[in-house]
């Protein structure tokens, strides 16, 4: 995430010029004092500070640094309540607000952002589908990609039908115009990994390289539901990076925040083969890439964890590990596998929370292999937490019931075999087969039930 903030920060920095915009926001009998203008960069959880208004003063607001064109919001900190506008180069405007609705009393004379607020309202007027949509989660109901674009059809069409119209009275260069293009494009868009034409077409509609569409909150969206058309293998994936950050040039002002995302997606434990499309991106983006835009602190770190990974391949003997279990008996890892048809090797923290609900998923997908394919699964689960208190660690395994042909042993700290396996992070699964060798690396519950659902096909 630091990383993340300062490519942020070198991103805006490097889009200063003379352009400005002004801002003023008058307002009567409002909870809120002041009100925060921000900048959405990428998407609405990464943003540019601006400028604060005082709502009890009225007067411009300049901005100190340039914009591009994008869109941004009004936040309301005291309300929570979120207004979002378009602003293009040297943009003024002007809005006024009053009583507790905010969104229902905003007016403006500017007329793109007119339009942006009656759009809102209509959205917000819509809102009750997506509370329908949530409980409906709630209840365990899973939706497919086509059901979800069932469920959401009305509000869809809606919305799709007044951006249409919209975009009629807007300039193809105005933020609000390609805001409300990708929208269109996002709403129409139904993922289908075997419909090859239609991901290639949802790709061409994307305006990655207008620098003021990095300005939208729908970068990362876009990025997202486009690889959604991929089936979740690192091969496939590769694919899909490829065919986008081919659309870059290293040098474009999105291009850092592409790279970040993958950097992100292919490390997910829920892609298969995810340490080989990992090590497939660092070497291509990173190893051999000509581009510059990485500081030469974090491409080292980057090179780092590419040798690292590049010495594990699969189908050959893991590293030894001999550690104490919770008696403190010294248990080892490749006589413990031989007793075992598979292995599973865990490192975990007890006060991790991506552990108390992964841990306990894997052991439910272990137990439904061992079940449904007759086997015997190990698990050499090792607290890689260093100075736990016994109790909190005994407390852990006995709260998830992890009992059954389990080692429970003790990483004493950052050892090289720590290091060797890449288990800096939490929760890091490895499996490995009755000789010890290494079957899959940095699975997850969905990959470990993809490779022993495969065993069931075979």
């Amino acid at each position: 995430m630091k990383y993340f903030l300062l490519l942020l920060l070198a991103t805006f920095i490097s889009l200063t010029s003379k352009a400005q915009f002004r801002i003023k926001v008058t307002a009567k009998n409002t909870a809120d004092s002041i009100v925060y203008v921000r900048t959405s960069v990428y998407d609405d959880q990464n943003y540019v500070p601006k400028d604060t208004i005082s709502l009890r003063k009225s007067g411009w607001k300049v901005s100190k640094k340039a914009i591009i064109g994008g869109i941004g919001f009004l936040y309301f900190p005291k309300t929570k309540s979120k207004i979002w506008i378009c602003l293009d180069n040297n943009d003024s405007l002007s809005v006024s607000l009053s009583g507790p609705d905010y969104l229902a009393s905003i007016q403006t004379k500017d007329k793109k952002n007119k339009l942006f607020f009656e759009y809102q309202r209509m959205e917000r007027s819509l809102a009750f589908i997506d509370t329908l949509y949530k409980k409906e989660q709630a209840n365990g109901r899973k939706f497919s990609y086509s059901e979800r674009a069932a469920f959401f059809k009305m509000k869809s069409d809606s919305l799709t039908k007044f951006r249409t119209q919209a975009l009629k009275r807007l300039k193809p260069t105005d933020a609000l115009s390609i805001h409300f293009k990708s929208l269109n494009a996002l709403d129409r868009s139904i993922p289908d990994r075997k419909n090859y034409a239609k991901r290639a077409a949802f790709l061409n509609e994307i305006p990655f390289n207008n620098p003021k569409y990095l300005f939208t909150p729908n970068f990362k969206a876009t990025l997202t539901e486009y690889m959604s058309y991929y089936p979740l293998q690192a091969d496939s994936m590769q694919v899909g990076m490829d065919l986008v950050l081919g659309k870059f040039n290293c040098d474009a002002k999105a291009y850092p925040y592409a790279f970040d995302f993958f950097a992100r997606l292919m490390k997910n434990r829920n892609i298969q083969n995810n340490t080989e499309g990992y090590v497939y991106f660092l070497t291509r983006y990173v190893k051999q890439s000509g581009c510059k835009f990485l500081p030469e602190k974090r491409k080292m770190e980057f090179l780092q964890e590419l040798d690292g990974l590049s010495g594990l391949p699969l189908n050959q003997l893991s590293p030894a590990l001999n550690l104490a279990d919770t008696t403190g008996k010294s248990v080892d890892l490749h006589s413990f596998a031989k007793d075992y048809d598979y292995t599973l090797l865990v490192f975990y923290a007890p006060t991790c929370e991506h552990c108390q609900k992964e841990v306990p998923e894997v052991e439910k997908v272990l137990k439904m292999a061992e079940s449904v394919l007759q086997l015997k699964i190990g698990r050499y689960a090792i607290c890689n937490e260093p100075g736990v208190p016994d109790a909190t660690w005994k407390e852990f395994i006995a709260k998830y019931n992890l009992n059954e042909n389990y080692a429970h042993v003790t990483m004493p700290g950052i050892t090289k075999e720590r290091l060797v396996y890449d288990a800096l992070s939490n929760p890091v699964f490895y499996l490995l087969d009755k000789q010890g060798n290494i079957v899959g690396k940095k699975l997850g519950a969905v990959t470990i039930r993809k490779f022993f659902g495969a065993k069931q096909k075979m």
